[in-house]
């Protein structure tokens, strides 16, 4: 019988770094970086300085593709490092989000349908996501016990619960994909607000938000876009960086770095050409990773909080119940009842009238015609004081009839 002979020690040794560490795809940069021996911290600072400087000090120089046009190099690669290090922290909500449809139960096929549906065209796509709603919800009055109203009810909750689960990993997803640390905080601002209001403006908040910026309006309409302006950048600076590294071999340029006491030089110093070179190869086999979180974040997440606000805007605003023949001010008058005392008139009438009257107060302030509203002080705010007025009066619309009359 044949017998092995091992090393007891160094097989405890080899079984306790497979158990230590995982596998280097299933780290990120910065542990990858850590795991290396490598300084995060340093590592940004260096590419500050070979960004920075590289032209004066014959490394060469970074260009922002034309989708970076007025954005300022220096500021704009260093907020890109930053995204590249905090990117597969985003990478499993978009895993997540992706198996929404299989978690809202007998909405599941709604859902899917209204994410096969999505365009860039967001109007378009909004009159899309009405009739996907009206026909569902009508499938489903059919098949169960439930009234319609009451079906799209659950519906807005079951909708309701997905943005909730949806703002964090949005906002952290617009931050990735915006070069730009100023705009990029303001957009995915503009986003939380948009989807913590659960409003029935929700959807016009979001679209409002996307054409408000236009190079998150250039990503949205065209993920590629994005893709290609983070791979030319990244490439560039790995080049730098590999530049970088064979210039610390001579001892008299980074003597003159020291001296010049160029921002970043230090940096350079500690990690030396070893230390650049392999922190520049760790970025370029991240590469791949970093951009298919970049499209993650245009083709999954901010698709999916645009159905899901848009299905919610068609649920509150009552959009999904077919068109009513729009009923004037003299036709209602003639549906009043005198001997009956009441008017018959139905929710969805008195919300068209409210929103129209609403529409021209805000028209007036907008155009400044503060005489049609009898007011003699210029309000910035009024239209918003407007609005939740509105709001709170639809509130209570929902909760009892209007002026004790009956309401169908």
């Amino acid at each position: 019988m044949s017998s092995i002979t091992y090393n007891e020690e160094l097989l405890r040794n080899v079984v306790r770094e497979h158990l230590r560490y995982p596998p280097a795809a299933a780290m990120t940069l910065n542990e990858t970086m850590l795991y290396e021996g490598i300084s995060g911290s340093l590592v940004k600072d260096a590419i500050q300085f070979v960004v920075a400087g590289g032209a004066e000090y014959g490394l060469g120089a970074v260009t922002l593709p034309a989708a970076g046009a007025g954005l300022a190099i220096g500021p704009t690669v260093e907020t890109m490092i930053d995204s590249a290090f905090a990117a597969e922290e985003v990478a499993g909500a978009i895993a997540s989000v992706s198996n929404l449809g299989s978690k809202l139960g007998e909405y599941g096929a709604l859902w899917s349908e209204a994410i096969a549906a999505y365009g860039i065209d967001l109007q378009s796509y909004y009159n899309t996501l009405v009739e996907i709603v009206r026909k569902a919800l009508a499938d489903l009055g059919k098949k169960g016990k439930d009234k319609v109203e009451e079906i799209a009810k659950k519906l807005q909750g079951a909708i309701e619960d997905v943005i909730s689960s949806l703002v964090g990993a949005l906002k952290s997803g617009i931050k990735l994909i915006i070069p730009d640390a100023t705009i990029g905080l303001a957009a995915a601002k503009a986003f939380e607000e948009g989807l913590q209001a659960l409003s029935e403006n929700a959807f016009d908040l979001l679209a409002g938000a996307v054409e408000s910026v236009e190079m998150l309006k250039d990503f949205v309409s065209d993920p590629s876009i994005a893709v290609d302006f983070f791979k030319d950048v990244f490439q560039q600076v790995v080049e730098l960086m590999m530049a970088g590294a064979k210039k610390l071999e001579d001892m008299s340029w980074v003597k003159a770095i020291m001296v010049g006491g160029v921002a970043g030089g230090a940096a350079l110093k500690k990690l030396g050409p070893v230390g650049l070179e392999k922190a520049s190869a760790l970025i370029e086999e991240k590469l791949p990773t970093i951009l298919k979180i970049i499209d993650g974040v245009l083709t999954v997440l901010v698709p999916t909080a645009i159905t899901a606000v848009g299905l919610l805007q068609v649920l509150i605003r009552d959009d999904w119940r077919e068109e009513e023949t729009e009923t004037t001010s003299k036709q209602l008058a003639a549906s009043y009842n005198i001997m009956g005392n009441k008017m018959i008139i139905t929710k969805r009438q008195l919300r068209r009238i409210i929103r129209e009257a609403f529409g021209e107060v805000s028209k007036d302030f907008e155009e400044g015609r503060l005489d049609a509203l009898d007011s003699k002080e210029y309000k910035p705010n009024a239209s918003q004081e407007y609005l939740d007025g509105y709001e709170e009066g639809m509130q209570e619309l929902e909760g009892r009839p209007i002026g004790g009359r009956g309401m169908r």
